[in-house]
């Protein structure tokens, strides 16, 4: 009996090829789409290429949005020898009966939805095979996922280093200016108003000489 398993959270789609309770292939996909929704449009930019340079270093493709590694781990297995396909999501559920539908429908009927209390993988005895392959691999599967951690920290840290790098600028620039004017003479001081302080000047000069002129 081959089974092919899926789960997914907020985070990831993880997709298992289970034969008579043995893991036979295994697939990740992080959803960088909901991360990237939650950074401003400098961070998601900015995210978009390192996490483009990411999936390089691990010979994935550059897949922002979407299941590129976990459809064509099922696309790849399906085929006559496969008992079901379990799903314990709902929303992952209808985005695989919408790719079957286009690519293979006749495996349609297959995709069932699993909403016991067991997890999935643990339910179909592979749980502690996939744990198992992450720490045997160069690449573990915890790293890929230490990865959206990483890449949106750095991000995020850069970003406030920014601010702060041009706050301080501010301030001292801020400083500085106080530091000046007060330095600066009363006459120096008074150079901002010197329009009105020159309005004011004629006039006392005027009242003056029409004072000293009438005596």
């Amino acid at each position: 009996m081959k089974q092919i398993l899926i789960i997914q959270n907020n985070l990831s789609r993880q997709i298992a090829i289970a034969e008579n309770r043995q893991l036979v292939d295994y697939d990740i996909d992080i959803i960088w789409s909901e991360i990237l929704e939650d950074l401003s449009e400098e961070q998601r930019q900015e995210t978009t290429i390192l996490i483009k340079e990411t999936n390089e270093l691990l010979g994935r493709d550059n897949y922002i949005s979407g299941f590129g590694g976990t459809n064509k781990t099922l696309l790849k297995y399906l085929n006559s020898s496969v008992d079901s396909i379990v799903v314990d999501n709902k929303t992952a559920q209808q985005d695989i009966i919408a790719l079957l539908s286009e690519k293979m429908p006749q495996y349609v009927s297959l995709v069932t939805l699993y909403q016991e209390k067991t997890p999935l993988f643990k339910k179909y005895g592979v749980d502690k095979q996939v744990d198992n392959l992450g720490k045997e691999n160069q690449e573990p599967i915890g790293n890929r996922m230490n990865t959206i951690q990483n890449v949106t920290e750095s991000v995020i840290k850069t970003d406030m280093t920014e601010k702060a790098t041009s706050s301080a600028t501010s301030n001292r620039a801020n400083h500085t200016h106080l530091m000046n004017k007060s330095h600066r003479s009363p006459i120096e001081r008074g150079s901002g108003n010197s329009a009105m302080g020159l309005i004011v000047l004629f006039v006392v000069i005027a009242v003056l000489l029409f004072v000293f002129s009438g005596n």
